[in-house]
């Protein structure tokens, strides 16, 4: 991937792409906004299994904390994202809508608008009450 100046593009839409009559490629064209012109040509399967939310925690037992004037204290970790099964070529197979796709023909949260991932988050922490 390359970044432009408004979205990540794969390389060959950059420098493979058809520029001028005789080249021989296999991408297609691009109009002055840098966008490719309606095609199936970058159509893919995006279904995926992801892991989202997992939490693990252990509630200390009562009578190790009564000496210390708790009455309960639970410590966790909680993981978000952590894997994702996926044989979709783009960076996060969960898109969304393209804010600035001009046709209402298409359906909502069809089109890979090159957002970034949703972030992969690990938290650990305690609880205690008194």
């Amino acid at each position: 991937m390359v970044k432009n100046a408004t979205k990540n593009q794969h390389t060959d839409l950059l420098y493979k792409q058809w520029k001028n009559p005789g080249d021989v490629t296999n991408i297609p064209r691009q109009d002055r906004n840098n966008n490719v012109y309606s095609t199936t040509r970058f159509l893919e399967d995006g279904s995926y299994i992801r892991l989202r939310n997992v939490t693990l925690s252990y509630t200390l037992p009562k009578n190790l904390l009564k000496s210390v004037g708790i009455s309960n204290a639970r410590v966790y970790a909680q993981g978000l994202n952590l894997l994702t099964f996926t044989n979709f070529t783009g960076s996060d197979p969960e898109i969304g809508n393209a804010p600035n796709y001009k046709t209402s023909e298409v359906a909502s949260g069809s089109i890979n608008d090159y957002n970034f991932p949703a972030a992969r988050t690990i938290m650990f922490g305690i609880e205690v009450g008194f």
